[in-house]
């Protein structure tokens, strides 16, 4: 049997001398492995291109809108970047002088420059590598019980693949801290009371990481979606009332919600769009004529990953080539994963925080069938597949036939005879 979840956090980490002491040893060194030879760290890949369109919004006036500087992508995440190589004190003026979404020559530019501050340009994801971290443990003890939790705090804390993204001039490692967050704040929205101030604050905090990390990266668009979802999930007698005011299809038959529950579904609903949308905007000079058109660019050049198109034999045969390629890791945690995924589907009873989960899972088959690269690339993965990884620790909970197992005296008893 699989754990039932809880969602008490103060419970499972204040209160629990043994809990807290292998947190914290797994947090501590879960923080060493991310900043050991910090000063070692070289650049890698195509840094040569994040970095200098980081810079440029730091030099004004632009001949052009700087989020062309990199790849197209959304700007907040090199802006970080390069708001950290801004701290060493280099002059990078020179990076006006660079094309859009044009990369050679760029070395002889801010080359020197890059080099010389080559520490200050790596600290952003150094520390976002870190509050990622601490906020997907946070997500893990809010969602699954202590030892589930545990579990998911150790692969993440020495996962190999986030290790690398932790050091990596790439911005997902942002994004991935921002989508924590904004699941963390979600459930804490499905799980408050309705009506109350609470639920409001809750679901716009939710929406507002959302945005940051649209903001940061174009897949992330998929996740407010599933904010809205999760949203009118919670209120469905509400939406449904709203939707047949606005259709003038009442039916006499249909129970109608009081008019002042309809109305906080509604206040909650716009402004947590509308904090989304602000969120957004901000960094793309408020004009949505800007982000658009920043987007078009993007999929100019990127074609292959930015069209959505349902494919099952694509899927079948990215699930192929990571069971044959990929390490032992990943696929104890894919097995794990589909255990757990099968005996929810199957149980007559779910929590709250067990629909929650398969949801996210659900999130991550969808992105997978529409987008191939939430199953290519790993640091894609590592977002939409923060459900296949906390359903994975149903399997180690406390409750579960692994811990039962170990628990039973008498089993234990009988095979030391």
């Amino acid at each position: 049997m699989i754990v039932s979840v809880k969602n008490t956090f103060k419970e499972k980490i204040l209160n629990d001398k043994f809990t807290l002491l292998f947190l914290a040893v797994i947090l501590a060194l879960g923080l060493f492995v991310r900043f050991e030879k910090y000063s070692e760290t070289s650049y890698w890949s195509d840094d040569m291109s994040a970095v200098p369109g980081g810079l440029y919004w730091f030099y004004p006036p632009y001949n052009f809108f700087p989020g062309l500087a990199t790849n197209a992508a959304p700007p907040l995440g090199h802006m970080l970047i390069g708001a950290g190589c801004m701290l060493s004190g280099e002059d990078f003026s020179s990076v006006r002088d660079i094309k859009p979404v044009f990369y050679p020559g760029r070395e002889e530019l801010v080359g020197r420059q890059m080099a010389l501050a080559e520490n200050y340009c790596h600290f952003p994801m150094f520390l976002f590598g870190a509050l990622a971290l601490f906020a997907l443990m946070i997500l893990a003890f809010t969602l699954l019980d202590r030892f589930a939790a545990l579990w998911v705090s150790s692969f993440y804390a020495f996962y190999p693949h986030l290790l690398e993204l932790s050091r990596w001039v790439k911005e997902d490692i942002v994004l991935l801290f921002f989508v924590a967050l904004a699941l963390y704040y979600l459930w804490k929205g499905l799980n408050a009371d309705p009506g109350y101030s609470s639920e409001l604050f809750f679901f716009i905090l939710a929406s507002l990481f959302i945005g940051l990390a649209q903001a940061t990266k174009w897949y992330a668009g998929m996740f407010f979606i599933f904010v809205g979802l999760v949203f009118i999930i919670k209120h469905w007698n509400s939406f449904k009332s709203v939707v047949y005011k606005v259709l003038s299809l009442a039916d006499k038959s249909f129970h109608r919600d009081p008019s002042q529950h309809q109305r906080h579904f509604l206040i909650v609903g716009i402004l947590s769009i509308a904090t989304f949308i602000f969120s957004v905007l901000a960094f793309f000079q408020f004009s949505v004529k800007t982000f658009f058109d920043t987007l078009k660019v993007y999929h100019q050049f990127n074609q292959s990953i930015s069209t959505a198109s349902i494919s099952f034999s694509q899927l079948w045969r990215d699930v192929l080539f990571f069971l044959i390629h990929g390490n032992l890791i990943d696929i104890l945690i894919f097995t794990a994963s589909i255990i757990a995924i099968v005996w929810l589907i199957f149980k007559k009873q779910k929590s709250l925080p067990e629909k929650f989960l398969l949801s996210l899972v659900a999130l991550f088959m969808i992105s997978a069938l529409l987008f191939g690269i939430a199953f290519e690339l790993v640091r894609v993965f590592l977002a939409y597949g923060i459900g296949l990884v906390l359903i994975a620790g149903l399997v180690v909970g406390e409750q579960s036939i692994i811990w039962s197992f170990f628990k039973n005296k008498k089993l234990w008893f009988g095979l030391c005879k």
